[in-house]
């Protein structure tokens, strides 16, 4: 039985989500040096975030559970940020692409991780650095919060390649828009229904470990976190595909942009 302490739980894992997403977002727009300027300083917070998974990766109170995830946020949080602040993308240079006709599936894929490759591998860095820290030790959820991050980014992005109804390129920041060449141009696609699935069930299982009789506290709280960023991860899925003009985008739920080719497939949902 969900409990008080459950509630609390849930509401710290959507706060943590909540102001590592805005901040990120309230960044864009700001001036190069500014935006450098907020990169070190969430640069030097990975060497407290790293000490704080040691400290607790042998721990097993409540508190060292929020601790250890909240460093894993914070990593996982400086991977997004030098990726969206345009620090660590990929070896392709984006201004010489100008592609005007349809890109076969695999040229596109390819071109996708061209742009990206250098944050793909500081993704499975920052797994494999906090593996040998936290997994197999008392306290493992660190890990386990980083890895659900990672793969509920990775399928909406992947989601997005291969294309949904409601993302614009204009939701990007402005440098980052050339990716626009890589976007599926369709409103569903095949692995939408196995992302939910999956991401459904993995809620359910760990919601199921958290009432199942003689669950350790610390364990419990681990559970309810996980579970509740997969339901958030959830929720932005289903917000990229549902016929709704509204997006889950830093702090709040924004309307989409209107473009000429969203206005268009509008017009095409309501003949």
């Amino acid at each position: 039985m969900l409990t008080l302490t459950h509630l609390l739980t849930v509401a710290f894992t959507m706060f943590v989500w909540w102001f590592s997403t805005g901040a990120i977002m309230a960044v864009y727009g700001r001036s190069q040096r500014f935006i450098g300027w907020v990169f070190g300083v969430w640069t030097l917070g990975l060497i407290p975030a790293l000490l704080g998974l040691w400290m607790t990766r042998s721990r097993t109170d409540v508190l060292d559970v929020y601790l250890a995830v909240a460093c894993a946020v914070i990593i996982w949080g400086w991977q997004i940020a030098g990726y969206f602040f345009g620090f660590i993308t990929g070896p392709r240079h984006p201004q010489i692409i100008t592609l005007h006709e349809p890109v076969p599936l695999w040229d596109r894929f390819r071109l996708a991780l061209s742009f990206s490759l250098h944050h793909e591998l500081f993704a499975v860095g920052g797994a494999v650095v906090i593996a040998l820290i936290a997994l197999g030790q008392p306290n493992p959820w660190a890990l386990w919060m980083y890895l659900i991050l990672w793969l509920m980014h990775t399928s909406a992005k992947l989601n997005v390649f291969l294309g949904v109804r409601n993302f614009s390129v204009e939701m990007l920041p402005q440098k980052m828009r050339y990716l626009e060449v890589v976007f599926g141009k369709q409103r569903h696609n095949l692995l939408f229904p196995f992302s939910i699935t999956f991401a459904v069930s993995a809620a359910i299982f760990l919601l199921y470990q958290t009432i199942a009789p003689d669950t350790e506290p610390a364990h419990s709280v681990g559970a309810v976190m996980i579970a509740t960023m997969i339901g958030l991860g959830t929720l932005e899925h289903l917000l990229l595909m549902l016929p709704l003009s509204a997006t889950l985008w830093g702090w709040g739920i924004r309307a989409l942009p209107q473009t000429a080719e969203s206005d268009s497939m509008a017009e095409g949902g309501a003949q």
